[in-house]
This record gives structure tokens, sequence and C-alpha cells, in this order.
């Protein structure tokens, strides 16, 4: 069983590939003239504790965001959140993306939908692309993040240890308490001489860096599906959306 985002929270932060003004200048280079980001109806799809939302909210005070997601903690945390800041342009809505309320509203300059896809089941992606082609306006732009195919099959491996050592254990603690410590011992493998156990190792020691939420919700969770590139163009293209191009990614 996974662990839940209500038990442990995943922590969100700014995602800058996604940001709209970013998303804007590389529609605008491909001859989509989207609306100005400044004035624009935002929308983010499992928007977590609000980081992504609220910076975009702060700084875009004259646009109108909306947030979803379907842990009842999370949207408590993002409230707080914007109550806090005094982020009037900013809504949030209780809900799973595959059962919007009605007063979640349509006709989005952009949607945004990150660290979601590859973690929920087909129904949920389906449910993802068919409110980007619903809520959209005829001139938006919708972002979806994923793991990506063959790189994540790789680093599935580490996953599937972790998850086959951790699923008799109770309570999210014990799992993660197990799997740090599963990690730990993959991370120091006498066998890196043979390019297999160097590979494990380095990557148990790379994600025993990471948060433990990250570990949680993407080591040990239920569903954790790599895509291909071609994979994902066929799946926009079957919700009547077009391909416009693979966000860059930056270092900050």
């Amino acid at each position: 069983m996974s662990i839940s985002f209500d038990d442990v929270p995943y922590e969100g932060r700014v995602i800058h590939t996604g940001r709209p003004e970013a998303l804007a200048v590389e529609a605008w280079l491909r001859g989509v003239r989207v609306r100005h980001p400044a004035r624009a109806r935002i929308l983010e799809l499992g928007c977590a504790e609000g980081a992504n939302t609220g910076a975009i909210a702060y700084h875009l005070s004259d646009a109108e965001v909306v947030g979803v997601d379907a842990s009842r903690r999370h949207i408590e945390l993002a409230t707080a959140m914007k109550d806090e800041l005094g982020l009037d342009n900013l809504r949030y809505f209780h809900a799973g993306i595959e059962a919007l309320p009605d007063e979640v509203g349509g006709d989005f300059d952009y949607i945004l939908c990150h660290g979601v896809l590859s973690w929920v089941p087909e129904d949920v992606r389906e449910a993802i692309f068919a409110t980007l082609a619903e809520r959209l306006t005829p001139r938006g732009v919708g972002y979806v993040s994923y793991n990506v195919a063959p790189g994540w099959a790789m680093r599935g491996l580490v996953r599937q240890v972790l998850r086959a050592h951790t699923r008799h254990l109770e309570g999210p603690q014990a799992k993660l308490d197990e799997a740090r410590a599963l990690l730990s011992l993959m991370s120091q493998t006498p066998f890196t001489a043979h390019h297999y156990g160097a590979y494990m190792a380095a990557e148990a020691a790379d994600t025993l860096q990471h948060r433990e939420p990250y570990i949680a919700h993407e080591y040990l969770a239920e569903e954790n599906h790599p895509f291909t590139y071609g994979e994902i163009v066929r799946l926009a293209e079957r919700h009547g959306l077009t391909f416009v191009t693979v966000a860059q990614l930056v270092a900050y």
C-alpha cells in the first residue's frame, strides 16, 4: 500500500519550467499567441501545498489562479499559506482530477500538472488530458511533467527493491526508515567493479540525498509509470490536443 499525501505531505516547490511566463515564451516562439500571463486564468492540477500556485499568484497579481489537489492536508496547508499572504486572486479546491467541481470553471489560458501523470492510475491520466482538452481556451497551453523512459525504467529497479522490502511494514515512518536503511546498504555494495553493481550503488546513494516525502511518493508509491516521448504525443492527440514542445530543463 502507498503512503498517502495526508500522512506525508509532498513539500512542493516552485516549478521553473512550468511558470506561465516560460510557457508563454515557448508558445509564442512556435506561433501560438497565448494570453499574456499577467492577465491570464491559470489552473494547477495536483497543486500540493501550494508552493507553485502561491508564487504565481504573488508575482502575477492580476492573474486568476486556481489550485486543485486530492489531498485534504495539502489543501489545508495551501489555504493557510494563501490566507497568510493575502492572495485574493488565488482559490483552492479539494478534489480529484477525475471529479473536478463545477466551481473550478473553464477557459483557462494555462493548465499546469507537475509531478502527477506518472504517479496516478490510467483513469486519472486520461482525466488530466481530458481536462486540458475541455478547460483550456482555444489558444491555451498545458504543461504536463512525467518520468521519462528508458531512463526511469532503469531507476525503477531501485524502486522495485524498496517496495518489495517495505510492503510488509505498517505506517509511513516504518516504511521510510526501512527504505533509507536499505538504500544505505545498497550504496555500500562491494560489487562496484561490475557496471550493474556500480549503477545500483550510485543510484542508491543519490536517492538517499532526497527528502523523505520524495522517497515516499517517488519510490514507495504504488503507481510510477515512465513514458516515452511518443506515448505522450499519442495521448495528447487522442484528446484532440496538439503537442507544442518539450520544456527545457534548466539548472537554478
